[in-house]
């Protein structure tokens, strides 16, 4: 045998809302299969294999920011028609197949759960988030269906990229600035029943996010404290890259904006070496401002003030 055909990852496309995602920087669909081997008394060898359950998962990262915390927020987003991920078609001492060609491979949810789990942003970097789509039983269709044969939908496109912008803690503003990551901790509440192998229920159990701060500033210890400080106000901007330019200008409204309002501050490193500047991490558990609301907001499309 040879090599007779090569894909390459294309597009995830969501019909409900409607979603699509090309700037996918790795995407790894796995089927989460849990499997039982079993033996009659006294048994050597396994008499009986077959799933117990399946739980199929594409999990992928992206540097399509603003895109998907749109549509997601903290909390992640249902899926309620068809969310497809496509493969393009090599061609053999070329390029690829047209779009249009129904030669690519495709694999569909019919009902579908997609949350972003980590994001992290760098000065002059570029930000991204690890997400998930998680399949859940619509009650006819398996939750994952393959299909090979098939056109793409989805044009392949690169036009949204951010890298770390300014961040203020309690209204002061954090001089230099390097990254910031953003952790949900979200846990889910993932159901099915009546032997059923596929997951019939899934929901958002709990959040902690957490949020880690590097910067070259140095009064940290002194502003925070070694057991930590309350956090009483928080704004921190991912900036906006413009295509065939240096930025939008901060006045322009293409940026994201990450607020919050109570949480505990507390010092994690300072890390230095024997050349370099010194550095400062701080982590921001974040709680509930008041009952039920949120403990993290996210605005997408907002001027930098």
């Amino acid at each position: 045998m040879t090599v007779s055909a090569i894909h390459h990852l294309h597009s995830i496309v969501s019909a409900s809302p409607s979603l699509t995602f090309t700037q996918l920087t790795n995407c790894t669909p796995t089927p989460g299969i849990s499997t039982m081997t079993e033996r009659g008394a006294g048994g050597v060898n396994p008499q009986f294999i077959g799933v117990v359950e399946a739980r199929p998962v594409i999990s992928f990262d992206t540097t399509q920011l603003a895109t998907l915390l749109n549509s997601c927020g903290i909390y992640g987003v249902g899926l309620t028609g068809n969310t497809d991920h496509y493969l393009k078609k090599a061609i053999k001492n070329g390029t690829r197949e047209a779009n249009a060609s129904t030669v690519h491979q495709r694999l569909r949810m019919a009902s579908s759960f997609l949350r972003w789990t980590q994001l992290s942003a760098d000065h002059n970097g570029k930000g991204s988030a690890s997400c998930e789509i998680i399949a859940c039983w619509n009650g006819s269709a398996d939750p994952v269906v393959a299909a090979g044969n098939v056109a793409l939908a989805g044009t392949t496109a690169a036009t949204e990229f951010f890298g770390c912008g300014p961040i203020a803690i309690n209204e002061v503003a954090l001089d230099g600035v390097k990254s910031i990551s953003v952790d949900l901790a979200q846990n889910l509440t993932e159901e099915s029943s009546n032997s059923v192998p596929w997951l019939e229920w899934i929901g958002v159990d709990t959040v902690t996010p957490v949020i880690t701060i590097e910067s070259l500033a140095q009064g940290a210890w002194a502003s925070f404290g070694l057991g930590g400080a309350p956090l009483t106000d928080f704004a921190a901007y991912l900036r906006r890259y413009e295509n065939k330019a240096v930025r939008y200008a901060d006045g322009n409204s293409e940026h994201i904006l990450f607020g919050a309002a109570s949480g505990l501050i507390v010092l994690d490193e300072l890390p230095a070496s024997e050349t370099g500047p010194a550095r400062t991490r701080i982590r921001i558990a974040l709680n509930e401002p008041s009952p039920g609301s949120a403990p993290l907001s996210v605005t997408t499309g907002v001027a930098i003030s």
